[in-house]
């Protein structure tokens, strides 16, 4: 492996520190991917502004290591459940729980969307009326 390719999704940080030392506040730009080569290191700032649960992992898809056979004394990185469904993600992954009242809120469970706020179902009559022709495909 040669590099890692860090995303965050729904935040952004800056690169504010490599091996070779800081780096000055006048050349850190907004990123949400970084690329990390092999043995080396990267210092990132962010402030968690949006509540939620947010994926951090190497976008690189042959280091999920989804199919890589593992030593006797390794737990499977595999995905797992997810609140919609499973999260086919392994290897490099983490999970940032971002929450507005920390203490108040369970940390260990997924984040509680506001009502309103995840996307359902379309509704084939207002798809219609919006002029929206929807086509249903029959499984033989």
């Amino acid at each position: 492996m040669d590099h890692h390719p860090i995303h965050l999704h729904g935040l952004s940080f800056v690169v504010t520190g490599t091996d070779g030392g800081n780096i000055p506040l006048s050349a850190q730009v907004p990123e949400t991917t970084v690329l990390l080569p092999t043995g080396s290191t990267r210092v990132i700032e962010f402030v968690p502004t949006e509540p939620g649960d947010w994926p951090m992992h190497c976008h690189m898809t042959h280091h999920t290591m989804m199919e890589m056979p593992l030593p006797p004394n390794s737990a499977p990185m595999r995905g797992g459940p997810g609140p919609f469904s499973y999260i086919d993600m392994g290897g490099m992954f983490t999970l940032l729980k971002v929450r507005e009242q920390p203490r108040a809120e369970d940390a260990q469970g997924w984040y509680a969307h506001p009502p309103g706020t995840v996307a359902g179902p379309a509704d084939l009559a207002r798809m219609r009326s919006d002029g929206v022709v929807a086509e249903v495909s029959q499984a033989p």
